[in-house]
């Protein structure tokens, strides 16, 4: 927690001088105004065990003069032997300044429903800022920090709130038709440090026409506290269709 506090300190002095240089801002007159992404995904297994899975993701990246908006979206469902083990929705919404020097600071909202962990809601709104460690024409790296307000409610208890702090990575890389995402998130409450919870997403596609692709993913999510019975961490393999506009 004091590796936070002094982190996010360090990121909060550096903010001022590092917007009040005007060289090193990223310039959206060059780039698409709206990105969609659709990608949907599925298999069915039969055998001494039947497995179906099914995977749906929308990812929106609208560039104004002044703000950049990402909304990204998720459903994810898996059955083992007619009984399902994984059934979760995820909603994120964040809102960015235009980046100066290599940084972006931003606003966020997120929610989660998780029947199989027993999550009715898991929602955190918040503020933190990114920091471009790569940012080229093929290929961007970041790492991003935040603090947050989450409000948790769990099956059958009471809902709860705290302060939570949240850090970010994510890379970005294409050459020709190839485009790879690894996106990697960790989460944990400023009260309880028990409470913390963590998600992994890699997608690579293959782009078969400029806006058609086809994408292998891998997927993880940990919860470390869970109902008791309900298991704490969910991974999912997945071979997909994406479409890009």
């Amino acid at each position: 927690m004091r590796f936070f506090i002094l982190f996010f300190l360090v990121i909060l002095i550096m903010i001022p001088p590092a917007m009040a240089k005007s060289g090193g801002g990223q310039k959206t007159g060059d780039q698409k105004k709206l990105d969609i992404g659709v990608t949907v995904g599925g298999s069915r297994d039969t055998g001494n065990t039947e497995t179906s899975k099914a995977r749906l993701s929308v990812d929106s990246t609208y560039r104004a003069d002044w703000a950049v908006s990402e909304f990204k979206s998720l459903y994810q469902y898996e059955e083992k032997s007619g009984k399902a083990n994984q059934n979760r929705l995820e909603l994120e919404l964040k809102e960015s300044l235009p980046t100066i020097s290599r940084w972006a600071p931003f606003v966020t909202n997120s929610f989660t429903w998780d029947e199989i962990k027993g999550v009715d809601y898991d929602n955190n709104t918040g503020a933190g800022v990114k920091y471009l460690l790569v940012s080229k024409k093929d290929r961007e790296i970041s790492l991003s920090g935040s603090i947050l307000y989450q409000v948790l409610k769990y099956e059958e208890q009471k809902k709860e709130s705290n302060a939570a702090y949240a850090l970010e990575s994510s890379l970005k890389w294409g050459r020709g038709d190839l485009k790879l995402m690894i996106d990697l998130y960790y989460q944990a409450s400023a009260e309880d440090g028990e409470n913390y919870k963590y998600n992994s997403d890699f997608r690579l596609t293959y782009f078969l026409t400029s806006i058609l692709g086809v994408s292998a993913e891998f997927s993880s999510r940990y919860r470390n506290i869970t109902p008791e019975g309900a298991p704490k961490l969910d991974t999912t393999t997945v071979f997909s269709v994406t479409l890009a506009y």
